[in-house]
């Protein structure tokens, strides 16, 4: 065990030494706005290099602020450009003269709905002479054309279903076959042809004969057969 006398002894410690700058840049970070501001105008007063490093960072935010003012300029350039171009396709629009006009309208006009066979065939029956009851049985016609013009259903039927006799109908599609297009109302494709010769008025002709006689033979293709019968 020691005695009594001098003894040394070695202790450490650390401190934390603050540079200069650092604790100035710490008293203006803990400063009040108004003592800031105070702060600030002493250390302009005192160093000039403050000053000119302030200048500098003003013109750099002038830079910027100009860049700015170019971009959105260039922008709102842009906009009146584009907006005098639609305001020029207007006018030039606007100004259109009659006659083009008049080609627009038709062009509208014939893109239309089309009209149907049914409807087509209905307004040339306004237009013919009959009675309430001969125009009745002449729609119940014209509703039993399909839309390739063939008649769909016999006079029989249709007068069973009315009160309009075969004979009544019979002279309806008479008329219903008259009207255009050619070869309207026909019970099949015979009938159909056999009414076109007879509008063109060539009921006594050969081609008559041969479609009223020879039509299927025609389709097998029996030409020498069809020319042996017509000799």
């Amino acid at each position: 065990m020691a005695g009594p006398g001098i003894h040394q002894f070695q202790n450490l410690t650390m401190q934390q030494v603050l540079a200069p700058q650092l604790q100035q840049s710490l008293q203006i970070l803990q400063a009040p706005t108004l003592e800031l501001k105070n702060i600030v105008q002493q250390e302009l007063q005192t160093n000039p290099v403050l000053e000119e490093e302030i200048g500098t960072l003003e013109t750099e935010e002038r830079s910027k602020d100009d860049r700015d003012f170019q971009e959105e300029f260039e922008r709102l350039a842009k906009l009146d450009e584009e907006w005098r171009d639609y305001m020029a396709q207007n006018v030039s629009y606007s100004a259109r003269n009659p006659e083009d006009e008049e080609r627009r309208q038709f062009f509208f006009d014939s893109i239309a709905s089309q009209e149907t066979l049914q409807q087509h065939l209905l307004e040339q029956l306004n237009t013919a002479e009959v009675t309430p009851s001969q125009r009745e049985a002449a729609e119940l016609i014209v509703g039993n054309i399909d839309e390739i013009g063939f008649l769909q259903s016999s006079l029989e039927e249709i007068s069973q279903n009315t009160i309009h006799p075969v004979e009544e109908l019979q002279q309806m599609l008479d008329l219903v076959q008259t009207f255009h297009p050619v070869g309207v109302g026909a019970r099949d494709l015979k009938d159909c042809l056999l009414i076109q010769l007879r509008r063109l008025g060539k009921q006594d002709s050969i081609e008559y004969q041969i479609v009223n006689e020879f039509l299927e033979d025609l389709g097998r293709r029996r030409f020498p057969d069809v020319a042996r019968r017509l000799a």
